[in-house]
């Protein structure tokens, strides 16, 4: 390459290995990434897993152990939500938010939406020269 790859082009080779299971280059990838963005979570969690995958156990503590020598703590999961005009965020490891009614409400009308989009959108279609396309599912093809 006639440049350096940003940390953006690793991230994304390194979920490809992790995909793939390459843990070999995933290593070489993720010290790379390391360099880059010392304090990202994500080489040593693409890391623990892979380990994880394989039955590896001792590589999950040695990896574990690296987060915590290079203070790098694990990003936990955040989403946002808006009722009646303001944002409210929760993160993964919440179990309850203080406008949870408000907020479930809303998580299940969208639920209801959707499944109604995807109800609509499932159409029956005779497949050509008599062969089902989906044979889990008799007659039905996404449009």
């Amino acid at each position: 390459m006639p440049y350096e790859p940003v940390s953006l082009i690793w991230e994304s080779i390194l979920h490809a290995c992790l995909i793939h299971g390459d843990l070999k280059l995933s290593e070489r990838i993720a010290e790379r990434l390391m360099e880059l963005e010392p304090q990202s979570s994500l080489p040593y969690l693409v890391l623990t897993r892979l380990f994880e995958i394989r039955g590896q156990w001792e590589g999950v503590v040695r990896v574990k152990k690296a987060m915590k020598r290079g203070r790098v703590e694990k990003v936990i999961g955040c989403s946002w939500i808006g009722v009646k005009n303001q944002v409210y965020t929760f993160k993964a490891d919440q179990l309850q938010h203080h406008r949870g009614k408000e907020i479930y409400l809303v998580l299940r009308l969208l639920n209801w939406e959707m499944e109604a989009k995807v109800a609509l959108s499932l159409k029956k279609v005779k497949p050509p020269h008599g062969k089902n396309a989906f044979p889990e599912a008799p007659g039905l093809a996404l449009m």
